[in-house]
């Protein structure tokens, strides 16, 4: 997808109407479905079919944004499945090493310096708040209803940032 194409595009959307080039706008509208047929008969009287031209432009882009929020998702998802395989293994280790300590917490926890402690009450949020939107995100991925990429989006970005504060 010509990403230069899109921003022109929503420069184009973005100008107020009474100042639009209409013969530009049927340009980009034959740049984005080659139909030669179409901007013959709207290149006669662009401002004519000012109303048809636009809507024409709005449902491009607005595809166009979906295809690259859908490819933004898509990067963002196999980074939250990086961060959970990661966690999972790690958690596991952790599971075998300290069969008998309670709680996740060291034996000598009570003994570290209370910022030591601190941590783990902040990262044990942390942790509660990662577990609920994974599994937030695996319903959405396994519902039949269709979610689009702008839902999921913020709860991977939260889901990512989360991961990274983490101490």
């Amino acid at each position: 997808m010509d990403q230069n194409l899109t921003d022109r595009l929503q420069q184009w959307l973005d100008t107020p109407s009474a100042d639009r080039d209409w013969d530009e706008g049927a340009i980009i509208l034959l740049q984005l479905t080659n139909n030669k047929i179409m901007y013959n008969n709207i290149s006669h009287n662009p401002k004519g079919k000012a109303e048809f031209i636009e809507g024409k432009l709005r449902t491009f882009l607005k595809v166009r944004r979906e295809a690259i929020a859908n490819d933004e998702v898509n990067i963002l998802q196999e980074q939250v499945d990086a961060i959970v395989a990661r966690r999972t293994e790690f958690s596991n280790k952790e599971t075998k090493l300290a069969t008998d300590f309670k709680a996740g917490k060291r034996a000598d926890h009570d003994l570290l310096p209370e910022d030591i402690q601190a941590l783990y009450v902040e990262n044990l949020d942390i942790t509660h708040r990662m577990r609920e939107l994974h599994l937030r995100l695996r319903l959405m991925s396994e519902s039949t209803k269709q979610i689009t990429a702008f839902e999921r989006k913020p709860l991977l970005d939260e889901f990512i940032n989360l991961d990274k504060s983490c101490t």
